[in-house]
């Protein structure tokens, strides 16, 4: 599958080169937050917006968006989110770790700035399109017409999210179980299983469903013994590219050719080395920092353009302790956020499905799509230049 994944994407590639010209740049993208236009942004031998001048975007954007930065949590949404949203209420290790949370208002601050420091600091590509954003005629209706309450969903989700990803990072026992816990909210049949993924979100569903909880399997038995083989290095390295390479094909198929560029891009840089250390045997990967920012951002463009429940899967992305984690921890925690998230995205799906409702989305999110994977490949072409040039 991983082969002929790539045989696919490299002629999807070929095509797109030639179908999509590389620059973002519009007329429609005017220089209105700041000394610097989103246009022009990622030219080869450019500075990066500074963190104070993408600041001035992003925090139009969280007020146009309705974020308060001094929000505190709902209780009670919390209870709802844990229950109907990720499946965990009746698990005893998670109520514990969250109980506090389900009786009492906490502040939302601490995570919020993380988020706003990993925007505009960490990842200046997500700084940068919510720049372009603001500034495109077909995009800026997103942050005039914002979904309030959908948007305050995703924040108590990521407030629970990042703190069960944490957990899991820290504690193999609890991730085994969580992992046990999960596989009975599915159908024990594998034939019934795969038609219901196939019904809820066609083969991409049963696709994702397999390679993640496969790769979660394969974390469970890695942690356990402590120690990993060469053929399993060579395991772990084809397993991310062709995770990458699954959505790299479904972008290129719904058409967001510059992002499925990058998509191919990543696939090939695989990791130097995977290694597991210290005394809660933490999986690393031999990725830069680099890698995981072009990652990060292509990634998010991915989920705008082409699957629904932002709820669940946005916070996968723009939790801290995968935000601001480092080039070799990075996919360690966007792992973790990924096998929980896909697993909450397919049981809403197959949720939708049975019951004949449509799935949760935003207007918008093609068009906010199509500008960040142009924005994405920008910055993909800059980050080799950069490469280059440090050679």
């Amino acid at each position: 599958m991983f082969l002929t994944l790539k045989v696919v994407i490299l002629f999807a590639s070929a095509f797109a080169s030639a179908a999509v010209a590389s620059p973002v740049g519009s007329s429609t993208l005017e220089e209105q937050h700041g000394v610097w236009d989103p246009s022009k942004v990622f030219e080869p031998g450019s500075e990066i917006p500074a963190k104070g001048e993408l600041a001035k975007c992003v925090d139009t954007a969280v007020a146009k968006l309705g974020i308060d930065m001094n929000m505190q949590t709902d209780p009670a949404l919390l209870s709802e989110i844990l229950e109907k949203d990720m499946h965990l209420n009746d698990m005893p290790d998670v109520q514990k770790l969250v109980a506090a949370d389900l009786t009492q208002k906490q502040s939302l601050r601490s995570m919020l700035s993380q988020v706003h420091e990993g925007v505009t600091q960490v990842h200046p590509a997500i700084g940068v399109t919510l720049c372009a954003a603001l500034a495109n005629e077909k995009t800026a209706a997103i942050f005039s017409t914002p979904n309030v309450a959908l948007i305050k969903r995703t924040i108590h989700h990521m407030f629970l999210l990042d703190k069960i990803v944490r957990k899991l990072a820290d504690d193999r026992v609890f991730l085994a179980q969580t992992y046990k816990h999960l596989q009975t909210k599915f159908s024990p049949s594998r034939l019934s299983r795969a038609l219901s993924m196939f019904k809820a979100a066609g083969m991409f569903g049963v696709a994702k469903d397999y390679s993640v909880n496969k790769g979660i399997e394969n974390y469970i038995e890695l942690r356990e013994k402590g120690s990993i083989t060469p053929d399993e290095v060579t395991s772990r390295k084809r397993n991310l590219s062709t995770n990458i390479l699954e959505a790299t094909l479904t972008d290129f198929l719904h058409g967001y050719f510059p992002n499925a560029r990058v998509g191919n891009t990543l696939a090939w840089q695989q990791p130097t080395n995977v290694e597991i250390v210290g005394e809660n045997r933490v999986i690393q990967y031999g990725l830069s920092m680099d890698w995981a920012r072009l990652y990060e951002t292509w990634n998010l463009a991915f989920i705008t353009g082409n699957l629904d429940f932002p709820n669940l899967l946005y916070p996968k992305l723009l939790i801290p302790s995968v935000l601001l984690a480092d080039g070799k921890g990075y996919i360690y925690y966007r792992a973790l956020a990924l096998w929980l998230s896909i697993n909450f995205y397919l049981l809403a799906a197959s949720e939708a499905a049975s019951a004949g409702q449509k799935h949760i989305s935003f207007a918008g999110s093609s068009d906010l799509s199509t500008l960040w994977g142009k924005i994405n490949l920008r910055y993909s072409n800059y980050l080799s230049s950069k490469a280059a040039s440090d050679k």
